[in-house]
């Protein structure tokens, strides 16, 4: 009785989990495929079952319209050196997986998710050679997250791109891009491909436009890569959506260009790369984010020469970098311009030689990071706005600070005003305006508790003083307690703060008398790089309403701002001429 009843409760638990008791491998032949494979995938397979192919060629006569539409299902051949598939392959069910074949369709050579999200699928250990068109997993309105592509080669493939990935959270690692020619990318991440992992794989000796394109996604991580020998640029990153994405570990080298900013967003983080030999450089087109972080943003552990070391560590440079390393711990204390992007983008630790030559270990753990929020930002000619000193965690609590916030350009902005959250007591602070502003505070009996994430410090209220110029709001630390009074160790971002022009009037500017709500709320932008500003009310697009704003504030403008940064037809002067030139150009 018990031996019948413990039988029946595992035949119970099988039928509920959807899972036969034991999977089914089935051997096919090129010889009677036509047959099995239908008969097999309409009659017999079931999921968690085997398709074994032995060598051969399989194609499209043979095979009919086959979809692997049944889930968890395996195709495995008996490896892509002799298993040949020449025909298109539809994955349309969840965990299916596609191993071992020479994949040599003559256009796509797979699709996942041609009619819908297809989560959760892999195809590894495959060869997809010569393919005219895109393979694409998912795409922007069918998100097949959690693919895996791995340990497969592609190669003389042409078209727009040779592997379209739209799946969050996938994985392409190990794999070898070699020898396409696609106008733009051999692997393209696109839209909907939120946190990739993009690692161990080599893209060489691509004619593309650019080996790797970043489109439109966030947390995208590019690790452990080559770049080699590559016509076009290494690695593109394109579109105000594609931020906060890493760039690490890798070898890029001998390339058309290493990295390409084409309207990309901000938060991007390279750093502990090689940058070797290539002809391009770094470049971009269009608007730059002002914030790219060119060195960890928290100090590593790393071994170097046998001895272990903490700091920030950037990329090497080749070299272009010629700094000293008088400690020897193979950071180089000049810092590194990114000179094509101009004296803003700096790699405050460059390495002295290559990355193998550095053992990493990690960040530093139990580090407080102080930094401004926002980051890297800007503040409009004569008018205030407010940045907060964050901590980013107290592990031990917090019992009182005293911090100093310094700039470095007084004639640029200074400091107005000092706000303090509610659990700080005993506050102080300097005399204000400044430039140099110590600000003390006590904790209010236990109001932020040990663990707490992302705490205020304070709030400074900034004011901008001259159009053009730029300053470094930094932090400086005389004093920082936990909850025992034991020092809390620290790490100081700084924050870049640029001066923009004054905002026009939204309102007729011929009026008496002009209050702060007549004025528009960004400032012009110069959105083409020619010294003149055309977008006159600063919402990034050059419109009809750029130039009815000219119309009204002609005098306003040549009263209260520099005119050569309006004089659109080169006259010298603010007139109607440049109207009518404003309205030829849109």
């Amino acid at each position: 009785m018990k031996k019948i009843h413990y039988i029946y409760i595992v035949a119970l638990l099988c039928m509920m989990m959807s899972i036969p008791a034991s999977a089914t491998t089935y051997d096919i032949y090129p010889t009677n495929s036509t047959n099995t494979v239908l008969n097999i995938m309409s009659n017999q397979a079931q999921p968690g079952d085997t398709l074994y192919f032995h060598a051969g060629t399989y194609d499209s006569s043979m095979m009919g319209t086959s979809h692997l539409n049944i889930e968890n299902i395996t195709w495995k051949g008996e490896g892509a050196d002799v298993v040949t598939l020449d025909t298109t392959m539809e994955l349309k069910s969840e965990g299916v997986v596609l191993d071992g074949f020479n994949i040599v369709s003559s256009s796509v050579g797979f699709y996942v998710g041609k009619d819908g999200p297809v989560p959760n699928c892999t195809v590894r250990n495959c060869v997809l050679n010569g393919m005219s068109s895109a393979t694409n997993i998912g795409s922007s309105s069918s998100d097949c997250s959690n693919f895996i592509f791995e340990n497969n080669t592609l190669s003389n493939t042409s078209g727009s791109a040779g592997l379209n990935i739209y799946s969050s959270s996938c994985k392409i690692i190990n794999n070898t891009f070699i020898h396409n020619s696609n106008s733009n990318s051999p692997l393209y991440v696109r839209d909907t491909a939120t946190f990739p992992t993009i690692s161990g794989n080599t893209l060489k000796d691509n004619a593309a436009k650019y080996a790797l394109t970043i489109k439109s996604v966030t947390g995208c991580t590019v690790a452990d890569n080559i770049f080699q020998n590559n016509t076009g640029k290494a690695i593109r990153i394109w579109k105000v959506e594609a931020k906060n994405n890493t760039i690490t570990g890798n070898n890029i080298f001998s390339n058309g260009g290493s990295i390409y900013f084409y309207d990309a967003g901000e938060g991007n983080q390279i750093f502990l790369n090689n940058f070797v030999n290539n002809t391009g450089g770094i470049t971009y087109k269009n608007t730059l984010p002002s914030i790219i972080y060119w060195n960890s943003t928290k100090p590593m552990e790393y071994s170097y020469n046998g001895t272990k070391y903490t700091a920030y560590m950037g990329n090497f440079w080749d070299t272009a970098y010629t700094g000293s390393d008088t400690n020897a711990n193979g950071i180089g204390e000049k810092p590194y311009t990114v000179s094509s992007l101009g004296t803003d983008y700096v790699d405050y630790a460059p390495l002295i030689t290559g990355i193998e030559n550095y053992s990493v270990i990690g960040e530093v753990p139990d580090s407080t990071v102080l930094s401004f929020d926002p980051g890297n930002t800007s503040v409009i000619e004569e008018k205030e706005r407010q940045i907060q000193i964050m901590a980013d965690s107290f592990p031990r609590g917090i019992s009182k600070y005293n911090l100093t916030v310094n700039i470095n350009n007084p004639d640029a902005v200074e400091i107005r005003g000092i706000t303090y959250p509610s659990w700080a007591s005993d506050t102080e602070n300097s005399s204000l305006p400044g430039t140099s502003v110590y600000l003390k505070a006590c904790e209010n009996e236990t109001a932020v508790q040990k663990g707490a994430k992302n705490v205020v410090l304070a709030t400074l209220t900034v004011y901008g003083k001259e159009f053009g110029a730029s300053a470094n709001l930094s932090i400086e630390v005389e004093e920082l307690k936990d909850d025992s009074n034991d020092t809390i160790e620290t790490t100081n971002e700084t924050c870049k703060l640029k001066v923009t022009m004054k905002t026009l009037p939204v309102l007729d500017s011929s009026l008496e008398e002009l209050s702060e709500g007549d004025f528009y709320t960004s400032s012009p932008q110069d959105l083409d790089g020619d010294g003149l500003y055309e977008d006159l009310n600063g919402n990034g697009e050059f419109m009809f309403a750029d130039i009815v704003t000219y119309f009204h504030d002609m005098n306003w403008i040549e009263e209260n701002l520099q005119k050569q940064y309006f004089d659109f037809n080169g006259n010298q002067n603010i007139d109607y001429d440049d109207v009518r030139t404003m309205f030829k150009e849109i």
